[in-house]
């Protein structure tokens, strides 16, 4: 292979990572959560997957999606952007800033949640066990 092909691909790889690095670690961990979830159904590992898919919808809602909708909805709703300042105004506050922080806090706010689970969860069996 080229030395300059070989370093395109290098270089090319390196920046899907820097521009996506945090959904690829967000689908890992969803993945993962899903193969727990299959190989041993529990409650924890639902919500592993829950907050990884929610905060990997969260980053691409942020990147990809966030613009085109409001701009469709202002279109579809409002058939005048100079009238109807008020609707606009209520839909970019749901849209670009209620909608993503709550996809936020509410994925790291699960996946806290199951931390903390797994943690009582594993004092518990410690505890069970001390006793026998």
């Amino acid at each position: 292979m080229a030395s300059d092909l070989t370093t395109n691909l290098i270089q090319g790889a390196y920046l899907l990572f820097v521009h996506n690095g945090e959904v690829i670690a967000y689908v890992l961990g969803a993945l993962i959560a899903l193969v727990a979830l299959i190989a041993r159904p529990t409650r924890l590992a639902v919500l592993y997957f829950l907050a990884f898919g929610l905060l990997a919808f969260n980053f691409e809602y942020d990147k990809h999606i966030m613009l085109p909708l409001r701009a469709q909805t202002i279109a579809t709703i409002t058939s005048n952007p100079d009238t109807h300042l008020y609707t606009q105004r209520l839909i970019n506050l749901f849209l670009t800033d209620l909608l993503p922080v709550a996809f936020f806090a509410f994925g790291w706010g699960l996946l806290f949640l199951a931390i903390i689970l797994s943690l009582l969860n594993t004092e518990a069996k410690t505890a069970k066990l001390k006793k026998e």
